[in-house]
């Protein structure tokens, strides 16, 4: 080696270990710290120290500076020494330079190979794999000991074959190494480095000579030296940690590539974009071999402790990050099929910029709503991180809601509750904003949620199809004190109404109907469905019978179509039957049956009314819609009205006021006139007459049908309908035997068969005429001729 340049070195290293021991060594990257102001921005990560940080996650890969600075793929065989005990299954073999017990220890993540009890009496640590070239690297700490080694070398250095960094016969300096059964190559770099650093020797051929390879040191990326030796036998070197000096050397990871892991992940520290600003974008830059491939991801946080899902980055230029939030991660996959090559990550870049709140709203899906129903809004607040500054949430209620404040608003997702105030009148006539004040709240979760308890007020305008739309929009204010307003959302449903229509018939009804016969009404009420129209609530039937009837039993109900339960309840003339819900498309009968009562007069019209009341809500609720009157307008009435129905037959009789001579012998003739002024037809109608003393009845000159037993003479004149007139003539022949004057009394009598009930009006049912017979005394004449 040149003699200047070595010189040269040997100074570097000196000022480099007096700077070294003046920091107390150098340690590895904090996690960095970064400050946003008002607006964007972004941070780079592409150097060693960038991502060398104590705070990132690396499995199966390592930071690098030897093809650029960045990350790769670790090597197979490597070791963190996590744990407390060195793997001797498949990594390392371990023993003694001499006879004394050498026993490393694990401990803190890193070994420690212990000083020797007597002085080059120390041990060793080896790799149980061989390698022919390769990099070996080694983040460890020299102690003030002689002959601590950390490299390459064949089986116990037989045949003085190596390649080391040794602290050879010093304990103060620092030497590199190099021997392949010739005469050693050394160079003495300078005062021990304090604490761990990483130390790096290149074995690789010699690009020129086919004989020669090249060897190459490095502290902390920094070339120190390189050597050239002649390759013959240097081959299958194990990887050396070793020490037979009076004072530990500790080692913190070592590794040797190729070959490198099939695959591995690099987790960065938590980054964070600074207050009130989140992470948005990322750019990212690597070398992919044809064998591998680079899969990047991000997450986010607004407490860095509970974080979103990793999500891929598309493309490595301005991909947007999913979750925008103030802190953020990367995470960076790494693969190959070729264990000779690596892809390289060489640099990413997160961009921020100024935080935005995220406000969503819904009514819990409520698509319809009744009278007096419950209608919760649930509002949440995402925040990009813990602290908010004049957080406040503005719920403004169509009118026709109102604020159940006696519920009041609910709020979690804060360290403190915030104020909440409502505007007045809260009775549904007008809208009513609801102010929910967080101030400068500190969420302890990334969303806040918000549950606005209303109800569905019963005020006039409140009609089924109405449509109620609620608005929801928030303010806040950034780091320096700018206000900032979130789009406002809405949420709308629409008003049903339970609609019933109620009729009352009659199901079945006596024929005539009259005194004690029955009459059957039937109640129905139903459902008919259709738009806007909900099921109805504690449905009412009841009906008060007239007192001209009198209620009978049983009652028979009958549900259909979804219908619920119902109860009876029968008092006297009353029958009050109420059902629980009846849907759209349900259906309720009640038949009951009444009987006519004595003292009704043919033609009384007895009207019998239903009603039927209903609400908007199950159970009691003061503010659902009922039947009581007014706005409370769920009743409906139905009237039917049965007639008392009953035949009178009058009848008339006559003799057309003739006074009969006795010595003729003459006939006389009664003339009978019938007529129903009733309301129902008079079935089997039958007059009777009584052939009058000292006469004879005279069938020949009668209507032909009477039929006389002894004295007693009946005419069959069948059905009458109502209003229907009909005469009969009933002739008797008086005898001639009469003496004086003689009177006359006859007497009739018009009936029914009683099959549709008993006339009640008997006054118009008999006839009687009195007719004078009159003597007449018949002399012989005689003549005399004169």
């Amino acid at each position: 080696m040149n003699k200047e340049l070595s010189k040269y070195l040997l100074r570097y290293w000196v000022l480099m270990a007096f700077l070294f021991n003046l920091v107390n060594g150098p340690a590895l990257a904090a996690s960095p710290t970064l400050r946003a102001q008002s607006g964007g921005g972004s941070q780079t990560q592409a150097t060693y120290a960038d991502f060398n940080q104590t705070c990132a996650t690396p499995i199966y890969t390592r930071v690098t500076s030897q093809r650029g600075e960045g990350v790769e793929l670790a090597a197979q065989f490597s070791d963190s020494f996590v744990g407390t005990t060195l793997d001797l299954a498949t990594r390392w073999n371990e023993g003694e330079w001499g006879t004394e017990p050498f026993t490393p220890t694990v401990a803190g993540g890193h070994v420690t190979l212990p000083a020797a009890p007597v002085e080059d009496q120390g041990g060793w640590v080896r790799s149980q794999p061989t390698f022919t070239r390769g990099i070996y690297e080694a983040v460890a700490d020299f102690g003030e000991g002689n002959n601590q080694h950390l490299g390459f070398g064949s089986d116990g250095f037989e045949g003085n074959r190596y390649f080391l960094f040794s602290t050879f016969t010093s304990t103060t300096q620092l030497y590199a190494r190099v021997n392949n059964d010739a005469t050693e190559q050394r160079i003495e770099i300078g005062a021990l480095p304090v604490g761990f650093h990483r130390y790096r020797v290149e074995w690789a051929a010699h690009p020129t000579e086919a004989l020669s390879d090249t060897i190459a040191f490095y502290i902390d990326d920094q070339f120190i030296t390189s050597f050239t030796i002649n390759n013959t036998g240097a081959q299958n070197f194990y990887a050396y940690m070793s020490n037979n000096g009076l004072a530990p050397l500790a080692v913190d990871s070592l590794q040797v590539m190729p070959n490198y892991a099939a695959s591995g992940t690099y987790e960065s520290c938590v980054l964070d974009a600074g207050d009130m600003h989140s992470w948005s974008s990322v750019n990212w830059d690597a070398q992919i071999p044809i064998s591998g491939t680079v899969v990047m991801e991000t997450r986010s946080s607004f407490d860095k402790t509970s974080w979103s899902d990793w999500t891929q980055v598309l493309t490595s230029t301005g991909s947007p990050i999913a979750l925008q939030q103030r802190y953020g991660q990367y995470r960076v996959t790494l693969t190959t099929t070729d264990v000779v090559t690596s892809p390289i990550l060489d640099a990413i870049t997160m961009h921020y910029s100024p935080s935005t709140f995220a406000l969503a709203m819904t009514d819990k899906n409520i698509v319809t709503a009744t009278i007096g129903a419950p209608v919760t809004y649930a509002l949440s607040v995402t925040v990009p991180q813990t602290q908010t500054y004049g957080l406040v949430v503005t719920h403004t209620l169509p009118a026709g809601l109102k604020y159940d404040s006696l519920t009041g608003v609910t709020t979690w997702g804060t360290s403190t509750s915030p104020s909440v105030s409502a505007s007045a009148p809260n009775d549904g006539s007008a809208p009513v904003t609801v102010k929910i004040d967080f101030g400068d709240a500190e969420f302890i979760t990334s969303t806040a949620n918000i549950t606005i308890p209303t109800v569905v007020a019963n005020v006039l305008d409140n009609q089924a199809g109405k449509v109620f739309t609620a608005s929801t929009t928030a303010t806040y204010k950034d780091e320096v004190g700018g206000t900032h307003s979130l789009p406002t959302l809405t949420d709308s449903f629409t008003l049903t109404e339970p609609i019933l229509v109620f009729s009352k018939t009659v199901q079945s009804i006596a024929s005539p109907f009259n005194v004690n016969r029955s009459v059957t009404y039937r109640l129905t009420v139903s459902h008919p469905g259709g738009a806007n129209t909900g099921p109805a609530y504690d449905v009412l039937v009841d009906d008060l019978v007239p007192a001209a009837l009198t209620l009978q039993t049983p009652i028979t109900i009958s549900v259909s179509g979804g219908a619920g339960g119902y109860t009876t309840n029968v008092l006297t003339n009353t029958v009050a039957v109420t059902v629980t819900t009846i849907p759209p498309g349900g259906v309720v009968t009640v038949d009951l049956s009444a009987q006519l009562n004595s003292g009704a007069q043919m033609g009384d019209v007895i009207t019998n009314t239903g009603r039927v009341t209903w609400t908007s809500r199950a159970g009691e609720n003061t503010n659902e819609r009922t039947g009581l009157g007014g706005v409370n307008d769920y009743n409906a009435v139905s009237s039917t009205p049965v007639t008392v129905q009953m035949p009178d037959i009058a009848l008339a009789k006559t003799d057309g006021g003739v006074s009969l001579p006795v010595g003729a012998g003459g006939a006389l003739t009664y003339t009978l006139t019938y007529t129903n002024l009733g309301n129902f037809v008079a079935p089997g109608v039958i007059i009777t007459e009584t052939v009058p003393t000292s006469t004879t009845f005279n069938s020949t000159l009668s209507t032909a049908g009477w039929n006389c037993v002894s004295s007693t003479c009946t005419y069959h004149v069948g059905t009458v309908a109502v209003g229907m007139t009909g005469t009969v003539k009933f002739v008797v022949d008086v005898s001639p035997m009469l003496l004086g004057s003689t009177v006359i009394t006859n007497t009739a009598m018009i009936d029914t068969d009683g099959t549709h009930g008993l006339e009640v009006t008997k006054a118009n049912n008999t006839a009687t005429d009195t007719t004078t017979i009159l003597y007449h005394l018949f002399l012989p004449l005689a003549l005399k001729t004169p």
